[in-house]
C-alpha cells in the first residue's frame, strides 16, 4: 500500500514539473514577439553563449548585420549580433528568461522571414531547396530550434534534387 501511495506521490510531481518546464509554445509566430525585459548589463549572466549561423545561397552568403537585437534607446534582446560575423549571443539570468524558438526570435528581430520556404529573401523552389544544419547533423526543426551553446548552424541552398524515375 505504501508503494502506491509513492508511486501516486512520483506520477503527480512529474505532471506537475511537466507542466512547469513544458508550457513554452512550441512555435514562435514571427512578428508577434512576447513582451520581455531584460537589464541593461549582462557581464554576468549564467546564460552566455555563442552560436554561429551562416545562410548560404550557392557561392553567395547573407551577412547577418551588427547589432541586431541592440537597439540604441532600450534594453537589449537576450539574443543578439555585437558584428556581422555570424555570431549570435545569447544572455539571460535563467533559461526560463529566453525568449521560446530562440532562432525564430532573433530573425524576427532582425526582422528578416524564416518560415517553411523563405531565410531572408532567399526562397526556395522547384529548382532550389534548402537545407538546416546543425554541427554538421541535417534537422527539420528551424522554425523551432532553441540556440545551443557552440551550436554551428547552416541554411544551405542548392539546386533541387533531381526526382528518380
Amino acid at each position: 500500500m505504501a508503494s502506491k501511495r509513492v508511486f501516486v506521490v512520483l506520477v503527480f510531481l512529474a505532471a506537475a514539473l511537466g507542466l512547469i518546464l513544458g508550457s513554452r509554445p512550441a512555435l514562435l509566430v514571427l512578428g508577434e514577439l512576447p513582451e520581455l525585459s531584460f537589464p541593461d548589463t549582462v557581464a554576468d549572466y549564467p546564460v552566455h553563449w555563442h552560436a554561429r549561423v551562416r545562410i548560404v545561397d550557392g557561392p553567395d552568403e547573407i551577412i547577418i548585420p551588427a547589432n541586431v537585437g541592440l537597439p540604441s534607446d532600450g534594453p537589449e534582446s537576450p539574443v543578439h549580433t555585437h558584428d556581422e560575423s555570424g555570431v549570435l549571443h545569447v544572455e539571460a539570468h535563467r533559461l526560463a528568461d529566453l525568449p521560446p524558438s530562440t532562432l525564430a526570435y532573433f530573425f524576427s528581430l532582425w526582422p528578416q522571414p524564416l518560415n517553411a520556404s523563405c531565410v531572408t529573401d532567399v526562397c526556395t523552389d522547384s529548382t532550389r531547396q534548402m537545407r538546416f544544419f546543425v554541427n554538421g547533423a541535417e534537422r527539420l526543426d528551424w522554425l523551432t530550434y532553441d540556440l545551443a551553446d557552440g551550436d554551428d548552424i547552416e541554411f544551405l541552398f542548392e539546386p533541387a534534387s533531381r526526382p528518380r524515375l
